[in-house]
């Protein structure tokens, strides 16, 4: 029974994260909220803007966001006036993740079921250019072992507990110093050790 809760104010949760140490995303998806995020943020005691993930759904914005949340970090999701190229190698990889760098994107999220056909090569080239790539949203063992295997830093899922095992397996693989230099050959070996132990997680 919520009758008598109070819906948090944002000063509400970026007090929170202050006090917690956590990081928060502001989902900043409409324009014209810069100013009221900032005036919040400037108010809360102990608040560092780097605990701050400023998400914005337009390039154009990413000026104002750079220049007002400093030290946040800057997470774009690629969308109609910034798509991912179709072809990431070469000079086309270059002058997109070129661009992305000089303005101030230190991540971008795309959704994994557009670019899965392309996700090793657009982690690689992501990762060539100091790009971090997280995606959305990934919830098949098939699908998380192929992020994993990709480099993708982050993901949003439905299946946490899913993810978590992928993420251990992928860990324990490079532990073992998995000597498979074929992409294939590695998620395999990944996903035989994801198999086990997400087994074993759901017998406990």
């Amino acid at each position: 029974n919520f009758v008598d809760t109070k819906v948090p104010s944002l000063q509400d949760l970026l007090s929170f994260v202050a006090e917690s140490g956590m990081t928060c995303v502001l989902d900043l998806k409409e324009r014209g909220l810069m100013h009221n995020i900032v005036r919040a943020a400037e108010l809360t005691s102990n608040l560092d803007m780097s605990q701050l993930i400023a998400s914005i759904n337009y390039y154009n914005d990413t000026k104002d966001v750079v220049t007002r949340l400093k030290r946040s970090t800057i997470l774009l999701n690629p969308s109609a006036d910034s798509p991912i190229p179709t072809d990431i190698k070469g000079l086309s990889g270059a002058n997109y993740f070129g661009d992305l760098r000089e303005v101030g994107i230190d991540v971008i999220f795309p959704t994994y079921s557009m670019t899965s056909p392309s996700i090793q090569e657009l982690g690689l080239t992501a990762a060539r250019y100091g790009v971090q790539l997280w995606a959305f949203t990934i919830d098949t063992p098939q699908d998380l072992i192929g992020a994993a295997v990709a480099g993708v830093r982050t993901v949003c899922t439905n299946d946490p507990k899913g993810a978590l095992s992928v993420y251990q397996a992928t860990q324990d693989c490079m532990k073992e110093e998995c000597k498979l230099p074929d992409f294939f050959k590695v998620e395999s070996q990944i996903r035989h050790m994801y198999t086990d132990s997400y087994s074993s997680a759901d017998k406990k």
